[in-house]
């Protein structure tokens, strides 16, 4: 205890590294996860591509080009993933601040809660990266879907 003690002393008395220190370790621990979430947004994207591609199929038909298409799918995700980010961000916010408190307590330690200005960096690099990783994840299904001949599509008859 009494080293735990003293790193955090170090921490406290130098500004911004127990904040740095903290999102290292949190996206170190954290990169499994961010994985396995981005692997589950391809295979959503995948899955909603599947089904609409009737949709597109006729889109391309009555004279869409592809670029055209793509744009569509990379806009509607960024636009989704935008929302969903500012709602994550958001709501992270309001369970936050009230149980800093609360956190501080269950952890025994000081909790430094950060500036409004810190937190609002924080949520707008969390929903650059919402934004970021929804395109990233639907990026293949829209290449996928602007390449298959729409013909085929509506012959297959999905």
């Amino acid at each position: 205890d009494g080293v735990i003690m003293r790193v955090m002393d170090v921490f406290q008395s130098i500004p911004g590294t127990l904040m740095a220190i903290t999102v290292i370790a949190a996206l170190g621990k954290g990169v499994p996860q961010l994985l396995l979430a981005l692997a589950l947004l391809v295979l959503a994207f995948i899955l909603v591509a599947g089904e609409r591609k009737r949709e597109f199929a006729v889109l391309r038909l009555v004279g869409s080009s592809r670029r055209m298409l793509s744009g569509m799918i990379l806009r509607e995700t960024a636009l989704c993933s935008l929302m969903g980010g500012i709602l994550g961000a958001g709501l992270g916010a309001l369970i936050l601040i009230p149980f800093s408190g609360l956190i501080e307590q269950s952890l025994g330690l000081p909790y430094l809660m950060p500036g409004v200005g810190r937190m609002a960096l924080i949520g707008a690099v969390a929903v650059a990266a919402a934004v970021l990783a929804g395109s990233l994840a639907s990026a293949g299904a829209a290449r996928r879907l602007s390449r298959t001949d729409p013909g085929t599509i509506l012959r297959e008859g999905n």
